[in-house]
């Protein structure tokens, strides 16, 4: 949503080597301002003109400055008390819930095994056979 205006005519270029221009803009235009890098040849801008991206030379546009956002990030230092005894009584769920879950999957486990060894005994089938003396 930021817009950066150029001074002069300015070139918008394909690479960061400035090597392969895309195309010439002209003074006082708006460009879509993407972000910025610092390389050799100075500090270049990463501009969206005309549906091509590109960069600029910063001695091409206005000087200009980024508002922060309204909103500040939360960082570590600055945690209320409330969340952390929110922290705290998850993270002792959460503890409770992962021993639940190993117990019955230890208790499966066992299941499974005895089993396994129960019905690893072969019953012996008998063969009944008849002699030609035996009765049906």
């Amino acid at each position: 949503e930021l817009t950066i205006t150029t001074i002069t005519t300015a070139v918008l270029y394909n690479d960061l080597s400035l090597s392969s221009p895309l195309q010439y803009i002209f003074p006082e235009r708006n460009l879509y301002y993407y972000g910025e890098i610092q390389t050799e040849q100075g500090r270049l801008f990463y501009v969206g003109y005309n549906s091509r991206l590109g960069y600029v030379k910063e001695c091409d546009v206005y000087p200009f400055v980024i508002k922060n956002h309204p909103n500040l990030l939360p960082s570590d230092a600055e945690k209320l008390p409330d969340d952390e005894g929110l922290s705290s009584s998850s993270q002792n769920g959460f503890f409770g819930l992962r021993g639940i879950i190993i117990a019955c999957l230890i208790f499966a486990g066992i299941i499974a095994l005895f089993i396994a060894i129960k019905g690893s005994h072969n019953k012996q089938n008998h063969l009944n056979y008849y002699e030609e003396n035996d009765y049906e």
